[in-house]
């Protein structure tokens, strides 16, 4: 018993792509061959309503069901027979038809695949942008904060600076001051002993006239 995965040359167990595969490869198939013009619109008749079929879940599963129940499931093909001319253009048409849908499903497929693409591209794009203003963010933090610090250690510098050079005015005033003191002290420590030199020259003179003046008041002694 022909079934309609036969038609597509495909298993049960085939998933939806297989299906889609063994569609696509059996119209490739119908137009390589070299068959009776009759035939061959009878294959790619048979072939679309097998796609038809098994690409629709839910009538894929009731054929399922019915090939489970072992019903006699077989496909019709119409007999050959002359067919009228008009039958023959309306059926090209229709092969036609369904070849382009399929070419437009295609393109379609091609350009919202293009377009998640762009879409993906530009959010790739947007996060690049992103994580690029996140470091130059970071850079620009970094940056000041480098310059605060130097601004600091100049200025703990020029306190440092400050602070040295007033200890080193501050000891040179305590010397001035110091040396002030000491040379105060030397002066008053020779006035001092001037005075001195000065008073023990008198006490001299006065002795000396002291005595000057007892010699002369001594009597002449007689023998």
């Amino acid at each position: 018993m022909k079934t309609l995965y036969d038609v597509l040359g495909v298993s049960r167990a085939a998933s939806a792509a297989q299906i889609e595969q063994g569609y696509k490869f059996s119209v490739e198939q119908l137009g390589s061959d070299t068959i009776a013009q009759d035939d061959g619109l009878i294959r790619g008749k048979a072939i679309r309503e097998a796609y038809g079929v098994l690409s629709s879940r839910d009538r894929k599963q009731e054929y399922d069901l019915k090939l489970d129940a072992k019903e006699k499931v077989t496909y019709q093909v119409v007999e050959k027979a002359p067919t009228p001319w008009g039958m023959v253009v309306l059926l090209v048409a229709l092969l036609i038809g369904g070849f382009s849908f399929y070419k437009y499903q295609a393109h379609r497929s091609d350009m919202e695949r293009l377009a998640l693409e762009a879409e993906k591209s530009k959010a790739d794009a947007e996060l690049a942008a992103k994580l690029a203003e996140a470091e130059q963010a970071r850079l620009d933090q970094r940056t000041l904060y480098m310059q605060r610090q130097a601004q600091l250690d100049e200025q703990r510098r020029s306190e440092q600076a400050r602070r040295e050079g007033q200890q080193v005015h501050e000891q040179l005033v305590r010397a001035d001051a110091q040396a002030a003191r000491d040379k105060a002290m030397a002066e008053q420590q020779a006035a001092f002993n001037r005075a001195r030199e000065e008073q023990a020259a008198r006490i001299r003179s006065q002795n000396e006239i002291a005595a000057m003046q007892r010699a002369l008041n001594i009597p002449i002694a007689r023998h």
